[in-house]
């Protein structure tokens, strides 16, 4: 069954995108979706790639390879670029507790989290409100776009992160500070943005990727 998701928006994460295809095509029976579009994905060093089942899934409507699909719709990169040695992903995927079409987000508060001018730019552009995945890293609480606060709703625990990502207003900012504490918190996210997308912005999607400054996500 080819299932034909939408194209990923600039800096879009995974869940976002199958957030937005359940909502659009009236799914009610998302943990079947979910295992028909993933198979029983999971992460397992050696054995099959959590991504394999999506790959052949969206390969007509996407084409990308599970690299592809980790490096550009998961936190993945971040993660390996921190967290250096063999089975570096095994231990954070571990200790994440998650399944992998979240894109690797950890679990908990203070939910997922969006920037309200992120949001008026997709409005502007015609754009469905979506979710980015520079907002979602541990520790970001700033947009590094705008330098504004994040506002946080819902929970990313993975039984309700579906149904927290349709809400697309409601939230509340995730933090309240001095315009000193903002610039610390904009240093932050800039730094973790950097981590996790190297020198280079969002290429063209279906293109060859950014050029990495930092070694591409790998568990060995």
């Amino acid at each position: 069954m080819a299932v034909y998701l939408d194209e990923p928006l600039p800096d879009e994460i995974l869940f976002s995108v199958i957030a937005r295809y359940v909502e659009n095509a009236g799914i009610e029976n998302v943990p079947e979706f979910l295992r028909i579009l993933m198979g029983d994905g999971m992460y397992q060093p050696g054995k099959v790639d959590p991504f394999a089942h999506l790959v052949d899934e969206t390969s007509r409507a996407w084409g990308m390879t599970a690299r592809d699909i980790s490096e550009r719709l998961t936190l993945a990169p971040f993660y390996a670029a921190i967290f250096a040695g063999e089975g570096r992903m095994t231990a954070v995927v571990k200790r994440l507790r998650c399944a992998p079409w979240s894109g690797y987000i950890a679990s908990g508060k203070p939910g997922i989290r969006y920037c309200e001018a992120c949001w008026r730019e997709d409005d502007g552009n015609n754009y469905p409100r979506y979710w980015r995945r520079t907002h979602q890293i541990p520790g970001v609480v700033v947009c590094p776009s705008h330098r504004c606060v994040l506002f946080g709703m819902g929970s990313t625990y993975t039984r309700t992160l579906l149904r927290a990502a349709a809400q697309r207003d409601g939230g509340t900012p995730v933090v309240a500070g001095s315009l000193e504490e903002a610039r610390d918190w904009c240093t932050v996210a800039i730094l973790a943005r950097q981590l996790l997308c190297g020198d280079a912005r969002w290429s063209r999607f279906g293109g060859e990727g950014p050029h990495r400054a930092l070694q591409p996500y790998s568990d060995t």
